[in-house]
């Protein structure tokens, strides 16, 4: 049985490091002309290995932003920007575009109309519809960065933007993006950049592993631990060691998916750094404490040893708070991605029906305790 959990425990080290190390991480530090520059928050983007970091002035309605993109060549362009009316649209937005030119480094801004967007005109540098009060370039073969400081409208922190690059410039007229599918992919974005949540194409970039994230979690912290737990409690009053069997393949499986989600959830933080420190903090607490416990499984002594009655007061003690802190962090979660209604509401039922089934085995099991001592002539 030791060596099994031990092989188990190495298997599950070997799946968070895998996730883990699959993140695509974004970085807060940015370098322009050899100075570093740090920012609040971060994201990876989905599509040309493109990051944006910034950070939200919410006593002047500033925000910092640094972009950095790869151009399919060194003398292509890299552009980032604000469509500061429709979302999920190139045609409208103001965008500043890095590339190199006879003169060095540059960073201009550029209107997207549907004049260049038809190619019926060239794309200029023009007046933009956004407030730029300050900008720089830090440019390295085809990675390109782009600092601005912007001004945002009253009351306004969700905005949406853009990106794309291109494989060349000519007299300052960035030339059209390529026609392949990384270049076709949807590069706009709604981010909102006090809760650093963001939205593509009408669903987060991340979307998938946010789901699955909390599918994962909820499925095995709030349903498959609890139901465990249940076996554990009251099915030993009915079976001799049939209970045993089935509450330790529950836990172990629990477990399984649980690290397997936690992983998922170390992941998003890399990729989002987005911060939720209560549900980041209440997740961490869970994978120890539930690790303590499958680690129960080695140290757990014989039913006769002197120590056992303080084993199962340990493992009794874990147990339940495991449970308690799974649900309350599962609704953490769930206020977190603010999912359809009924997703909560699905889940409150499932514990409705799990509490109403363990009031009656409480019952029951007390009903046979008083039962059994007084036909052992105990009062």
């Amino acid at each position: 049985m030791a060596r099994s959990v031990f092989v188990f425990c190495g298997l599950l080290t070997f799946i968070t490091l895998f996730y883990l190390c699959r993140a695509q991480q974004c970085s807060t530090s940015f370098t322009f002309n050899g100075s570093s520059v740090n920012f609040a928050k971060c994201a990876s983007l989905p599509t040309q290995k493109a990051m944006l970091a910034w950070t939200f002035y919410e006593n002047n309605l500033t925000l910092t932003v640094g972009f950095t993109g790869e151009a399919p060549s060194t003398s292509g362009w890299v552009g980032w920007g604000i469509n500061p009316l429709v979302a999920g649209q190139m045609v409208g937005s103001s965008v500043l575009i890095a590339f190199t030119a006879e003169n060095g480094s540059n960073v201009l801004p550029y209107k997207l109309t549907d004049s260049v967007q038809a190619l019926a005109e060239p794309l200029r540098c023009s007046p933009v519809d956004i407030v730029i009060e300050s900008t720089a370039v830090e440019i390295q073969g085809a990675s390109m960065s782009i600092f601005a400081a912007l001004k945002l409208p009253s009351n306004k922190t969700v905005i949406n933007h853009i990106w794309n690059g291109g494989p060349n410039v000519k007299s300052y007229q960035p030339q059209e993006h390529g026609l392949s599918a990384n270049d076709l992919n949807d590069h706009t974005q709604i981010i909102d950049v006090y809760t650093a949540q963001s939205f593509g194409g009408g669903s987060s970039p991340h979307h998938s592993l946010k789901r699955t994230h909390g599918i994962l979690n909820t499925l095995a912290w709030g349903i498959i631990l609890p139901l465990g737990a249940i076996v554990g409690r009251y099915m030993r009053q009915f079976t001799d060691s049939i209970w045993f069997y089935i509450h330790v393949p529950l836990q172990i499986l629990g477990y399984t998916l649980g690290v397997i989600g936690w992983a998922l959830g170390m992941r998003l933080r890399a990729v989002t750094s987005a911060s939720h420190k209560v549900h980041q903090n209440i997740g961490i607490a869970l994978f120890v404490l539930a690790t303590i416990q499958v680690l129960a499984l080695v140290l757990r002594p014989s039913k006769d040893h002197k120590i056992r009655r303080y084993w199962n007061y340990y493992h009794h003690s874990i147990g339940y708070a495991i449970v308690l802190l799974s649900i309350i962090n599962i609704f953490e979660g769930l206020h977190i991605l603010n999912p359809e209604t009924k997703w909560k509401s699905g889940y409150i039922a499932i514990l409705v029906l799990m509490a109403v089934v363990s009031v009656v085995l409480e019952v029951v099991t007390w009903v046979r305790y008083i039962r059994k001592r007084r036909e052992d002539g105990f009062p």
